[in-house]
């Protein structure tokens, strides 16, 4: 968490810096730099990005205890987040995790015993 909160710290100051250019420019009557304020505030909108994806990946760890586990795959880093939490179909995710625990628990069963090989 703490380096979420670095994070927010430097998008703060990058604003911050931004707008007393802002303002100095429009104190003196000058033209802004415009290319290093834009450039300051694109990084900005580049770390409050990366700061909602990992909160967003902390609160599937945080759901991850109270799942079954043939369903703790759905908060694995690999599955996307889009607009919700689990990414935009639910559902469908969920059924291809039921798929690949059919074919796990089919090959396990059906698995020769290591001892015989010994």
């Amino acid at each position: 968490m703490s380096i979420l909160q670095d994070r927010l710290l430097r998008v703060s100051n990058a604003v911050i810096i931004s707008l007393n250019t802002l303002l100095d420019c429009r104190e003196k009557r000058s033209i802004p730099d415009y290319k290093s304020v834009i450039s300051n505030l694109i990084d900005c909108i580049a770390l409050i990005g990366h700061v909602h994806k990992e909160l967003s990946f902390k609160g599937r760890d945080q759901i991850r205890p109270s799942l079954t586990n043939k369903f703790k795959p759905a908060c694995s880093r690999n599955n996307k987040i889009k607009k919700s939490l689990f990414g935009d179909d639910l559902s469908k995710v969920l059924q291809d995790l039921r798929a690949t625990s059919k074919v796990v628990n089919n090959f396990l069963t059906h698995m020769p015993n290591r001892d015989t090989y010994a």
